[in-house]
């Protein structure tokens, strides 16, 4: 089942782990246990690559799996949009991009915003901020063929 479309949005200063449902087709979980999901935070005014991270998979048969943003990640870039994208590499090597909606849409818009929280610290104790957020992404369907 594909997410809203709708931009999502972490604030610097923040580290935001994002959470993605991995489906098929069909609307069921996507058993991801053999497989790596590599997630891509991309700068599209640049085309420059911000941040290339593995997701980190639980059991692996609910076809869920989650990505941490961290807020070192994006101290120095400029608020905006920003695109983010997964590839699934399955246990033989062969990559699919995962798509966000039923248009096949490959990518998704993440918004960067300046923190949302303050930024003093006490001299023993550093204040540490994180956010969730939930995303659904589908595996496209691979049609084999065979030529003679």
């Amino acid at each position: 089942m594909p997410y809203n479309t709708t931009r999502k949005t972490v604030y610097k200063g923040v580290d935001s782990t994002i959470g993605f449902e991995v489906k098929n087709q069909d609307r069921k979980p996507v058993n991801l246990l053999g497989k790596t999901i590599m997630v891509h935070l991309m700068d599209v005014r640049t085309g420059n690559l911000i941040v290339q991270r593995r997701a980190t998979i639980g059991n692996g048969a609910d076809g869920f799996c989650e990505f941490t943003l961290f807020s070192s990640d994006i101290i120095d870039v400029a608020t905006g949009i920003y695109q983010l994208s997964a590839v699934i590499y399955d246990s033989d090597g062969m990559s699919r991009s995962l798509f966000t909606d039923h248009n096949r849409s490959a990518t998704m818009e993440i918004e960067i915003l300046d923190g949302a929280y303050p930024k003093y610290h006490h001299r023993h104790h550093r204040h540490h901020h994180h956010r969730h957020l939930h995303i659904h992404l589908r595996v496209p369907h691979i049609s084999t063929k065979h030529y003679s």
